[in-house]
């Protein structure tokens, strides 16, 4: 399997001269990818579901969103919404016990 990956990575970069693409080795038995592992199957289990994304801004204190990390995730996308455009300007709307600047 890494040499077909190995190898499907370098024909997509001979097809895709202007992208740069490198191969990483495979990925060992690391103490710190068994702790990630473990960590991520204890959240599945306790149901504490989150983006697997260990860049999101509920997840980790990043410049500018330091205040969102622990909150529940706000999708933005919500299915009942009417399809209408803003074309630059915003204005508030309300689901449901939850108010979001649109």
């Amino acid at each position: 399997l890494p040499d077909r990956v190995r190898q499907q990575t370098e024909g997509w970069a001979a097809a895709h001269p202007d992208a740069e693409v490198r191969s990483a080795e495979v990925i060992g038995p690391e103490p710190e990818l068994l702790d990630l592992v473990m960590e991520r199957y204890r959240e599945a289990v306790e149901g504490d579901l989150r983006m697997n994304c260990d860049s999101c801004v509920y997840r980790i204190a990043l410049p500018g969103f330091e205040d969102k990390v622990g909150l529940p995730q706000q999708p933005h996308f919500h299915p009942d919404d009417d399809g209408h455009h803003h074309d630059g300007h915003h204005h508030g709307h309300h689901h449901g016990g939850h108010a979001h600047a649109r």
